[in-house]
């Protein structure tokens, strides 16, 4: 192999590999930062092949579509003071993605974000709720009332939330425990006084009979 045909060869390789390195497809359901010494330079959200300067420029990839977060479940406090269990999910979209990207670099620290505006919404609702209009099936304006507050702690992170939906509220074990030994003792109370009560019948009809009996 000539000296020449070596040179051109390592010319089309150096070209491909620059080619290559200024080339990159953001997806339907994608949108892209370009950065250039840790500055912005350009937000693409039109799907297609994009351009950016090789080694000088990064992209980072984010979603556009709506996604879907399971919400860790939360102890809430409802009208009385009663504790409540609730867990939910969230389905939220990137609505600004530089601001999203300046709060959590991945994913997993900006659910956790959204995680938190979103129970912390869920306390706050509650707080003005009977127990009876919580666990109802009756709630749609209470998660419409949740959504608008996260939505509005969201929006700092660069996100919206498009939904939530609650798909548990139970009392917490422990005071499920409690409530079950107040009932029972109840009822002990109530069997204690219903044979008392008869106890006392049956002395007043042995007594009637007896009288009956010597008249």
């Amino acid at each position: 192999m000539t000296k020449g045909l070596s040179f051109l060869i390592a010319g089309v390789i150096a070209v491909v590999i620059v080619t290559a390195s200024s080339l990159f497809v953001v997806d339907e359901r994608e949108q892209a930062l370009v950065f250039q010494l840790g500055q912005l330079k350009a937000v693409k959200e039109d799907a297609g092949l994009h351009f950016k300067v090789p080694f000088i420029q990064q992209v980072t990839i984010l979603e556009k579509r709506i996604m879907s977060m399971d919400n860790p479940p939360t102890e809430a406090l409802e009208i009385d003071q009663k504790r409540l269990l609730v867990d939910g999910f969230t389905r939220y979209r990137i609505v600004d993605p530089l601001k999203r990207y300046q709060a959590a670099r991945d994913d997993r620290v900006a659910n956790s974000l959204l995680s938190q505006a979103v129970n912390s919404a869920i306390k706050e609702v509650i707080a003005r709720e009977t127990m009876q209009s919580v666990v109802s099936g009756q709630r749609a304006a209470m998660m419409e009332r949740i959504r608008v507050i996260a939505d509005e702690k969201a929006e700092q992170y660069g996100m919206s939330v498009v939904d939530v939906r609650l798909k548990r509220v139970d009392l917490p074990s422990q005071n499920s425990q409690a409530i079950f030994l107040r009932m029972e003792t109840e009822r002990q109370r109530e069997a204690a006084e219903q044979r008392a009560v008869g106890r006392r019948d049956a002395v007043k009809i042995k007594f009637l009979f007896d009288n009956l009996i010597h008249v």
